[in-house]
């Protein structure tokens, strides 16, 4: 599961990589911190609904927390990673090993295909990393393109 974006670094002369990789420990953070908060990072989307009260119970007793964070034990979470491809302006964004994939792919699907329909309803869904078609939001975008702009005018 993961989004890879094309940046436009014609105006960088010096220092791509570096510009690309500070571009992706920021879109990594901000998808952490809004998920933290249970908000999507993506544009247009709504803030999660909240837990049910019987997944509270058990979430607490897990994790200490009962926020809709997805963050039950924090695998998944803590696998969220960036690749970067300078030469091509290329990043990529995403949850790489399968299993932890697996389970972000249930969580923006609303647990499409679950065997217990309590788990497909769409108020489920919490989506982190923006599908086809779709893209962060603007606090993000404009993260993004600050970044990229302190890098053109360091040349």
């Amino acid at each position: 599961m993961s989004k890879t974006i094309k940046l436009n670094l014609s105006k960088i002369k010096k220092n791509k990589k570096a510009a690309i990789e500070e571009v992706g420990e920021f879109i990594r953070d901000s998808i952490l911190d809004h998920v933290g908060e249970a908000k999507t990072p993506i544009e247009g989307g709504k803030p999660f609904s909240p837990l049910s009260e019987s997944y509270k119970k058990i979430k607490s007793k897990i994790s200490g927390n009962t926020t809709a964070n997805m963050e039950l034990f924090g695998d998944m979470l803590d696998s969220l990673e960036y690749k970067t491809n300078a030469k091509t302006g290329e990043l990529t964004v995403g949850i790489f090993d399968q299993t932890e994939a697996a389970k972000a792919y249930g969580h923006h699907t609303a647990f499409k295909g679950h065997p217990n329909p309590k788990m497909r309803k769409r108020s489920n869904r919490r989506q982190f990393i923006p599908n086809s078609g779709q893209k962060f939001n603007d606090e993000i975008t404009r993260g993004i393109q600050r970044i990229l702009d302190e890098y053109a005018s360091k040349d």
